[in-house]
């Protein structure tokens, strides 16, 4: 899904309006307005609506742009690969570097 469907979808899901975005964002309200209606944005302006956004809406938005139209072993690839990025983070010595990434990881 791209951005700016996500978005729109996004403010539908958790009721936000364009406007209280906008005011929390710094940018005016036609931007808002246009980008969730296709139109294209500046990406300053895009990562002030993301910033604007509440953390769960974020996490939201995120997956519908970057998770949705992945097939299901692209999924688990990113789940596995996240895994182990967490392994290594938390000093885990049993993890290994060993790469886990199929031939065609993010084909749909």
């Amino acid at each position: 899904m791209d951005f700016s469907n996500a978005f729109d979808l996004t403010l539908k899901e958790f009721g936000l309006t364009g406007k209280a975005v906008a005011i929390d964002a710094g940018v005016r309200e036609a931007t808002v307005s246009n980008f969730r209606n296709g139109s294209e944005i500046r990406t300053d302006s895009l990562e002030k609506l993301i910033k604007a956004l509440p953390p769960d809406a974020k996490q939201f938005l995120f997956l519908k742009v970057f998770v949705d139209d992945l097939n299901p072993q692209a999924i688990a690839t990113m789940l596995g690969l996240l895994a182990g990025r967490l392994k290594e983070s938390q000093g885990d010595p049993d993890y290994t570097k060993k790469s886990v990434i199929p031939q065609s990881p993010m084909s749909a």
